[in-house]
């Protein structure tokens, strides 16, 4: 057993990019929070559906902007190590961590205040559009999103 525990934490220490750590946690944080947020008993059902595509956009956003970033920087490293190219896998790596510092406290922020309002507000206009109304009888309406009369 303890060989093999030092297999894989050697093989983890080998190559420990900052991208990998964060999209692993992306990924988590992509699949559990919603599914948390559905679970939840004592919030009302539009309000859990609204909160769980929300936060597993807000994952799906983070995840293209951690490997877009990580691509644009491993891209500077080449011009940056010149005059000595041997030591580019280092710059890469610092330039990843970097990439990610700058993605999760500015870019991420940014890019999901852009485009999250847009979207929420479209699914949020699309099921208002579902909600039809029937008149069954002169003074009564049967929503079927709710089932009540009214």
């Amino acid at each position: 057993m303890e060989k093999f525990l030092t297999n894989i934490f050697t093989k983890l220490g080998e190559n420990n990019k900052a991208l990998y750590s964060v999209l692993t946690i992306a990924a988590f944080k992509g699949v559990f929070r919603p599914l948390f947020t559905m679970m939840d008993k004592k919030s009302e059902p539009e309000t859990k559906k609204y909160t769980a595509i929300r936060e597993g956009l807000t994952e799906v956003i983070a995840a293209g902007v951690y490997i877009g970033v990580d691509k644009v920087v491993s891209l500077l490293a080449k011009p940056l190590t010149k005059n000595c190219p041997k030591n580019i896998g280092k710059v890469k790596n610092s330039l990843s961590f970097i990439g990610v510092c700058t993605s999760a406290a500015v870019i991420i922020p940014a890019t999901c205040n852009a485009a999250i309002k847009p979207v929420m507000n479209a699914i949020k206009k699309d099921n208002s559009n579902k909600t039809k109304k029937i008149n069954t009888y002169p003074n009564t309406q049967i929503h079927y999103s709710s089932g009540l009369k009214v």
